[in-house]
């Protein structure tokens, strides 16, 4: 794992290996390319990671983002 400081300074763990990568239909579905480059720079980078064939969870990105005026709710 990675060590990295958090904004109030605690030290927080992120795991390097045996990742999963989380599905949503909106990300998948609004950012082109995201599951792809996901995998590609794991693969690049030589780390573990789990790939789950299946949607993960579903996050209401098209619900509450695509459809609105909001720009923080699309840009993020």
């Amino acid at each position: 794992y990675y060590l990295a400081p958090t904004k109030y300074g605690r030290m927080k763990k992120i795991p390097l290996e045996h990742t999963w990568h989380h599905k949503s239909c909106g990300q998948c579905g609004h950012i082109p390319g995201y599951s792809t480059s996901f995998f590609w720079l794991n693969r690049v980078l030589g780390y573990d990671y789990f790939d789950p064939r299946d949607q993960t969870s579903c996050t209401a990105w098209n619900y509450y983002a695509s459809a609105t005026s909001n720009q923080a709710a699309q840009a993020a």
